[in-house]
């Protein structure tokens, strides 16, 4: 049976005897980010990186940097470098030397390298969150009306009586926020008496 897929934006990746050894610069960085499962072997720099072994004019960072713009395809570059514990490096697809296409961005902090999770991924966690919230609340809200023959009453629950234990006011924050939205809904419709 094939293993399951790894979500890279849930990864943390890192090689601490990689660090211990070459130590973690602006001017090495790309290269431990290239031991990463992040990393594309397929990448224009990959294919730089092999050329350079074997061509003079491609030694230091400068001409790769300069050469990979004149390439078309997929690439990692390095966006922004806050030394000595933060990078961002952006992978993205290049199609001319003036026009290039972000597809991931990943974050290097400290020796621990993270990809950044996609505004999709953030919206849909806060919709996720926003509806388990409006649900709880509609749950205290359904709970309030009782029918009587003379019509709908909604059932008030007493305040707390001062003096009570600690224990007894400490509620969890859920507890709390459907408390209050309940507090709210009672506080409104006495106003409407």
């Amino acid at each position: 049976m094939p293993e399951p897929a790894i979500e890279l934006d849930e990864l943390q990746w890192r090689a601490p005897e990689w660090t211990q050894m070459y130590g973690l610069r602006t001017d090495n960085v790309l290269e431990y980010f290239a031991l990463s499962p992040f990393y594309d072997r397929s990448s224009n720099n990959q294919v730089l990186k092999m050329q350079s072994s074997y061509n003079e004019q491609l030694q230091n960072r400068a001409d790769l940097q300069k050469e990979l713009k004149n390439m078309k395809g997929l690439e990692f570059v390095l966006a922004v470098a806050q030394e000595p514990d933060v990078w961002i490096i952006r992978r993205q697809m290049r199609y001319s030397p003036t026009e290039a296409e972000i597809v991931a961005t990943y974050f290097v902090v400290g020796e621990n390298i993270y990809q950044a999770p996609s505004i999709y991924s953030v919206v849909v966690s806060r919709l996720l969150s926003t509806t388990k919230y409006l649900n709880e609340a509609l749950d205290v809200a359904r709970s309030l009306p009782r029918f009587t023959p003379t019509g709908y009453t909604y059932e008030e629950k007493p305040a707390p009586a001062e003096g009570q234990d600690q224990d007894e006011e400490e509620h969890s924050e859920d507890e709390q926020d459907a408390l209050g939205i309940e507090q709210a809904l009672n506080t409104s419709l006495a106003m409407r008496r």
